[in-house]
Parts: C-alpha cells; sequence; structure tokens
C-alpha cells in the first residue's frame, strides 16, 4: 500500500548571516511578484549563495584592425555580449514538507525560459536602484537523495540571461514643456465675455547629463493637440513632426531605433528631417524643442551601466 512520509524540517546547509547586507536584492518574476534574495525572514527565505556571478562587467567583443607592417593592433570598438547571470541560491521554509513543496513550486513560476523578470539591486545609503532584465537558462538539475522537502530547505544553481547586458538606473526626464496658461484679455470684473490670449508657439531648451557608463539615446514623448511642423534636438542634431497631433494622441520618438509610434502606430517614416544622436556618457547637451499647440514634449533617458553599484 503506497504511503507519504513527512518529516519535520532540518537546518539549512548554511546558516551563516546574510552576507549580501547592507544591499537590498530582489527579483520580480515574469507573472509581477517580487521576492527577496536576501534571505532574512528566518521561517521562510530565498537566498542567495556565495559565488553570484553578474553584478559587474559584462563580456564584450572587441573590434581591431591589423596590419602586416605594423606591429600589435589598433582598437576600433567593442559590443557589449549578452550577460550570463549565475545564481547559487537556497529555498528555505521551517514550517513543514508540504509547504516548503508550495513555497518552493511558487518561485520556480517566477522563472521562465522565454518571460523575462527583473533582477534588481539598491544601494542602502543613496537609494539608488539599478536592474537588469533576465531569463531562465536552467536550474543545475540538482541531485535529489530524498523526498523534495522532506528537510525544509533544498539549493539550486541557477543560470540565466540577460539578452540586454547592462544594469539600467531611474529613468532621467527633461523639463514638461507646454505653453503658457491663457490668460483672459478682457480682465476678471468687466462685462465683456472671456477672451484668452495664449502664446501660439514655444522654443524652449535644457540642458541633460548622462550618467551612464555608456552613451544613452533619448527618447521624446508627445501629448495632445500640436500643430504641424513641432521639432525637438539633441545637441544641434534635429528630429521634425510635419504632422499634427489630436487632443489625446500619443507620440514617442526612439532616437535609438529611428522608430516612432503614433497612438500605437508606426510613424517613423514621416519624421522630417530625422538626425538621430545620442547624449556620450558623462556629458551635457543641450535639448531644444519647439512646439505650437496646447499639447506638450518632455525628453528621458534611460542611464545604463556596466555594473549593479
Amino acid at each position: 500500500m503506497p504511503y507519504a512520509v513527512y518529516g519535520s524540517p532540518g537546518t539549512p546547509a548554511t546558516a551563516a548571516p546574510d552576507p549580501w547586507s547592507p544591499l537590498d536584492i530582489t527579483w520580480t518574476g515574469w507573472d509581477g511578484r517580487r521576492w527577496s534574495l536576501a534571505g532574512t525572514d528566518p521561517e521562510k527565505s530565498i537566498r542567495l549563495q556565495q559565488g553570484v556571478r553578474g553584478f559587474t562587467f559584462p563580456p564584450i567583443e572587441e573590434h581591431v584592425s591589423e596590419s602586416p607592417a605594423r606591429r600589435g593592433q589598433e582598437f576600433q570598438d567593442h559590443r557589449e555580449l549578452a550577460r550570463e547571470v549565475f545564481w547559487p541560491l537556497m529555498v528555505h521554509h521551517g514550517t513543514g514538507s508540504k509547504e516548503w513543496l508550495a513555497w518552493d513550486a511558487l518561485f520556480r513560476r517566477s522563472l521562465r525560459f522565454n518571460r523575462p523578470g527583473m533582477w534588481s539591486v539598491r544601494q542602502p545609503e543613496s537609494g539608488e536602484t539599478r536592474s537588469v532584465m533576465l531569463r531562465l537558462r536552467g536550474d543545475g538539475d540538482p541531485p535529489w537523495y530524498a523526498s523534495p522537502g522532506l528537510l525544509g530547505w533544498g539549493t539550486y544553481e541557477y543560470t540565466l540571461v540577460a539578452d540586454q547586458p547592462l544594469w539600467s538606473g531611474a529613468p532621467i526626464l527633461s523639463p514638461r514643456w507646454t505653453l503658457g496658461d491663457p490668460v483672459d484679455f478682457t480682465g476678471p470684473e468687466d462685462a465683456a465675455p472671456d477672451y484668452y490670449v495664449s502664446e501660439a508657439a514655444t522654443s524652449e531648451s535644457a540642458t541633460m547629463t548622462n550618467p551612464s557608463d555608456v552613451g544613452v539615446w533619448p527618447t521624446f514623448t508627445f501629448r495632445d493637440q500640436l500643430n504641424a511642423g513641432s521639432e525637438v534636438s539633441v545637441n544641434g542634431f534635429r528630429i521634425g513632426v510635419p504632422f499634427a497631433l489630436e487632443l489625446g494622441d500619443l507620440l514617442t520618438i526612439s532616437t535609438e531605433t529611428g522608430g516612432a509610434r503614433l497612438n500605437g502606430e508606426r510613424v517613423g517614416h514621416l519624421l522630417n528631417p530625422r538626425e538621430f544622436e545620442p547624449i556620450p556618457d558623462g556629458e551635457e547637451v543641450e535639448i531644444g524643442i519647439s512646439i505650437a499647440g496646447t499639447g506638450s514634449v518632455q525628453a528621458s533617458i534611460t542611464p545604463l551601466y556596466y555594473a549593479a553599484w
């Protein structure tokens, strides 16, 4: 007759203090559930063990040139390759075998081969958070010598991959440019009907600094009613919008891809001029806009870093 045995929870193989304090390390799965990877809850925890890889520089591919008439080589450029991440991980639940099985399955559900989640590291003093998107590659296929959950803990060697290998910081936004509020031309106490006069067009500029380890490309967001002929620029390189926007419209322009979408529809081929330019790492450049209408435009960049801190 078949039967099941549920044993008392055992002691985790590693009782050492959290090696990651005071960093706040979290995982947000594709399903939106957020997990602490610091293992601070004594009853149940997901804890990264020593030996994690993926916090710092990604692999790169160098482009060099050589000549038989010259010594050595000349560096031309490089590109960052996909980042492999290694998580030696302990899953612990100190209540019982059935509870451990449910806890382990719940965490495993957050990992998918084709659906990325977000690995984040928050620095304690500054509060700065950097994140990278990861997909699962495998769990190391650990050997099991007893019923899973019998001891109340299990260890894995998860391998994941970041298709986009750089750590991203919080977006940096320019001012939100719009025309000034209209003014009642007739005054507040006269008998005439209200008549508002507002500026017909505006040209503004601001500086944006890129704190990244690499150059980044701004994204421009246009909202609501704007006349045809709106224009933005990055360090003098211009992008023109030759069509009008109506109330409720949303236009986004990515200078990295050269693409644009108006309410989800592709319109990048209509932009004129199309002079796309990144903001170099560590540099400050001028962002300019010229608009007419009651809508608004704003520029944003997402800083990118080689490391999690």
